[in-house]
Parts: structure tokens; sequence; C-alpha cells
């Protein structure tokens, strides 16, 4: 395909306030390719014709859980347009709902322990987990939104509620992650670019920057790297632009997935110096292939 100039949407929300922000970089980046316009626009702008875009690509549609339906109609109508939509569609949707943790796991990817509150016999496998503490989340979330940190004893009493069947989850929560933090790496085109290390500030849990969490580059061991290519290669059939896995070390050492981010996760461009550049070349490498 001959090169000619491309243009791209950049997908946000109409509220970004709340959040950390690293998309600047990204945009900088992309001005070092002179064939190619980009626009930062809002995904649920009704006035926006998406045929006028070569490529649309999901970045910070930080709102989308509160309005799940309402984001994958734009999504399909972005996905039957002439545009590229990146991620994919079907990848999107896959991935917009945690339980796409049963299926990694059936794929042989190592997930830290999960359990869904519409799963028979809850309580007698939450009793099961090597655990004092739990974090419940919702199946469709983001940024440590709607969740909950709570013992046994809280959880069982939510189980029973049934006010969380169908719309949450439960994980344990991994002690360590106060001192070792929540790994984060990166894939672009299927390839490992860069990690991030997340570590929550004194006495919370999340490691998120929005509360507090202590970001930084950081090298992984081979051994780190093998499981987070497991993870990137389970869902390669999808061809995505992007990845980001999530994973922690538990207290026997074991390298666990809690999250694959592939809609709007944070690159962190502001910890990784060149993360941003290479996010750029990845984008137009797809949009000129």
């Amino acid at each position: 395909m001959s090169r000619y100039m491309k243009k791209i949407a950049l997908l946000t929300s109409r509220n970004t306030d709340e959040h950390v922000m690293h998309e600047s970089l990204l945009e900088e980046s992309l001005k070092a390719y002179p064939d190619v316009q980009y626009q930062t626009l809002n995904w649920d702008d009704e006035s926006i014709n998406w045929s006028d875009f070569s490529a649309a690509v999901v970045r910070t549609t930080w709102d989308y859980t509160k309005r799940p339906e309402e984001f994958l109609t734009v999504l399909k109508k972005i996905n039957d347009s002439n545009t590229l939509l990146l991620n994919s569609y079907d990848f999107l949707k896959w991935n917009m709902n945690k339980i796409y943790l049963r299926d990694l796991s059936k794929k042989g990817v190592s997930i830290i322990d999960s359990l869904f509150f519409d799963e028979k016999d809850f309580n007698e496998k939450a009793q099961s987990f090597i655990c004092e503490q739990f974090i419940v989340k919702p199946r469709v979330g983001a940024s440590a939104e709607g969740q909950e940190f709570v013992d046994l004893n809280k959880l069982i009493k939510m189980n029973e509620s049934k006010n969380y069947q169908g719309s949450h989850f439960v994980q344990p929560f991994i002690e360590d992650i106060k001192t070792e933090g929540e790994c984060s790496y990166f894939f672009f085109n299927n390839e490992f670019v860069y990690a991030i290390k997340k570590i929550p500030k004194d006495g919370d849990f999340r490691v998120q920057e929005e509360f507090g969490g202590k970001l930084s580059f950081f090298t992984p061991d081979a051994e780190e790297l093998k499981e987070a290519y497991k993870t990137a290669d389970a869902v390669r059939n999808y061809s995505p632009l992007y990845l980001r896995v999530d994973a922690v070390k538990t207290k026997a050492k074991e390298w666990k997935l809690m999250e694959l981010e592939a809609i709007e996760p944070s690159m962190y461009f502001g910890h990784y110096a060149n993360g941003s550049n290479m996010f750029a070349k990845a984008l137009i490498s797809r949009i000129f292939s």
C-alpha cells in the first residue's frame, strides 16, 4: 500500500481529571510522522463520522465501565465502518469482562486464584484460599474503581446477599504486593517492550498513581518474561496492537497474572523515556501495513 496521509482518532473520555495522564507524550511522538494526523476525541461524541479516519485507537476511555453496552455499541459502529479499530472489536469485547480469566487459565496461563460470585460452593472455595484478606472487584472495571478490601466473614455475607452475582469476582490479597509490588509488562504487536513496577503507598493496597502508588521502570528476569509471553501468546489470535500484562509474585514466589489489560490501559509513558516512541512506531506500522 502506498503511503499517504492517514488520520488517527485517539479515543478518550469526557472526565479524565481524576486520572494521571501520559498521553501528551504519545501525541508528541506521533508528530514525528509527517504523513499522519491525529485527533483526540471523546468516544461517545455522536457527531463523529468514523469513516473519516484510517484508524481509531482506544486509549483513555476510562468512563466506559459506567456505560459498557453503550461503549460496545460505539466500538461496533467503528468496526463496521472503514476504520481500523485497535485493539479489535472482538478482543475488546472479550477483555471487557474479567470472566476472561477463566479462558486464560484454560490456556495454561498462571492466574491468581479468582472466584466468581455465581460459582457453586462459593463459600467453601473462598475458605480454601490461603489468605486473610480478599479484594472484591467488578467484572467490568478499571483503575481500582469499585474495589473492596474485605475479610472472609464479610466475603461470605456478600455472597449470601446475592447482590454481587454476575457483576463481581474475588481475588485473594497477596501481602507481598505491599513490598514487592505489582508488575506491568507491555507488549506492542506481540513483542515485549518494557516493564513497570508499582508499589502501593503505606496503608493502601491500590498501586495506581491516582492513589499514591510508586511507579518505576524495571527489568524482568527470564522466568517472569517467560510467563508474561505465555499470557501474550494466549491472545495472539486477536493480533493486538498493545497489551498490558499485570502480575504479582505470591509468597511462594510464583508468578501469577492478575489482569490482562487491552482496552484502555495506561502505558506509564512518563516512567519509561522511550515508551511513547515505541508505541507510536508500533501503531504506524499497523496503519501502513
